[in-house]
């Protein structure tokens, strides 16, 4: 293999989110299995051009809307995805998170309902609730595992008048699904139905198992393309989260409300000069290691389902179609969720993250974290053998 992924990197004395937020009452050696960050070197093309700018001895405020890195952003997404952006639309933030709170603000008021579709991404709800605005529940419907939009509902949630946005996670974190063009259109149609908003993550956009492909929420639903805001980023796929670089697709008309909100509540207008590089490699040098990747994953995925088959049959998978986060229901061998997370962490010492913060549906579930070298997951796998087939 041209990339490596195998050999376990030391993170210890970096300040990693990962391992320094852990709870401090686990046990030594507990393997950190939970925030969506990559146990996998960053590409070489990446880090080069990094330490190329670094090579320039000043890192001064860097052009907001330069028009060769909306280029590059906009070429990505039409060779790997077949979607053409308007680079006039494309706006940035630091982080997805910062860009969903500054249009709750735009568009919404205090008391005002954002529909989300749970069990997903818990920061959403947390920071909907801390901004004045209601979260509203439109569960997902599941199946054996299986994931699917429940439409009666989110019709019902979206006809209400106090309900003003619909946020959408494709690839949906945690449960892995990657919606389909026609799951995607009946959902936006939903809101036009009733003159809504819809915001789409999509930050995960290009981690699809090989040989398949996301569906960009705006080219399945292309006539509502003035009411839909789309959230992407490097920073999944291609492990530099730290960067705190993302690339919304607004609504034309949005466009200089985005910028000047961002500029007049948190002072930014312009791009991390690391952010902009290391983004610009990726788009541009950064497909092989990722389909090298992606391949990894795809291995990691299948050795914990053929794992989890053969020795604790009992628990449900859901199929993962997207990201490196697997969501599996291990309650058949624990007598709650309590004693779950107990037993996993302070028995099998594995941190995953808990099924239960990701709300409606969450009971029994963890999220793991796959994007690792494959012996930390046969090491994971054990553990958790351990302590499954003692109960």
């Amino acid at each position: 293999m041209k990339y490596d992924f195998d050999t376990r990197i030391d993170r210890r004395g970096t300040h990693s989110y990962k391992l320094d937020l852990m709870p401090k009452d686990l046990p030594e050696g507990t393997l950190p299995l939970w925030v969506a960050d990559m146990e996998f070197a960053c590409a070489p093309q990446i880090l080069d051009a990094i330490r190329e700018r670094l090579d320039h001895p000043i890192l001064g405020y860097t052009l907001y809307g330069d028009p060769e890195y909306k280029k590059t952003v906009c070429g990505w997404f039409a060779r790997r995805h077949g979607w053409t952006i308007d680079p006039d639309r494309l706006c940035y933030a630091p982080g997805v998170v910062p860009a969903i709170i500054a249009i709750l603000h735009m568009l919404t008021s205090p008391g005002d309902g954002i529909v989300l579709q749970p069990p997903v991404f818990a920061t959403f709800k947390e920071k909907i609730e801390s901004n004045g605005r209601v979260a509203a529940q439109n569960p997902l419907q599941c199946e054996n595992g299986n994931y699917t939009m429940e439409l009666a509902d989110l019709d019902d949630k979206m006809s209400r008048p106090e309900n003003k946005i619909l946020l959408i996670c494709n690839p949906h974190n945690p449960v892995g699904r990657v919606w389909t063009k026609e799951e995607l259109a009946a959902a936006a149609a939903i809101c036009r139905k009733y003159d809504k908003w819809v915001l789409c993550d999509e930050v995960h956009a290009d981690i699809t198992r090989l040989g398949a492909d996301y569906t960009p929420i705006l080219t399945a639903a292309p006539d509502y393309a003035d009411r839909l805001f789309v959230f992407t980023s490097a920073s999944k796929a291609f492990n530099i989260a730290s960067l705190m670089q993302a690339n919304i697709v607004c609504p034309k008309e949005q466009v200089q409300p985005f910028r000047q909100w961002m500029a007049d509540h948190f002072a930014i207008d312009g791009i991390v000069p690391l952010a902009r590089e290391a983004t610009a490699a990726a788009y541009t040098k950064g497909a092989e290691w990722l389909d090298a990747c992606r391949a990894y994953l795809d291995g990691n995925i299948a050795y914990v389902e053929g794992f989890l088959r053969e020795h604790l049959p009992e628990a449900v998978i859901a199929p993962c179609e997207g990201t490196y986060l697997m969501w599996v229901n291990f309650g058949a061998y624990f007598e709650s969720d309590t004693e779950q997370e107990r037993r996993l962490q302070q028995e099998a010492r594995l941190y995953f993250e808990e099924g239960t913060v990701f709300g409606t549906g969450g009971s029994g579930w963890e999220r793991i974290n796959i994007a690792c070298p494959r012996s930390m997951l046969e090491e994971a796998m054990q553990r958790l053998l351990s302590v499954c087939i003692s109960k």
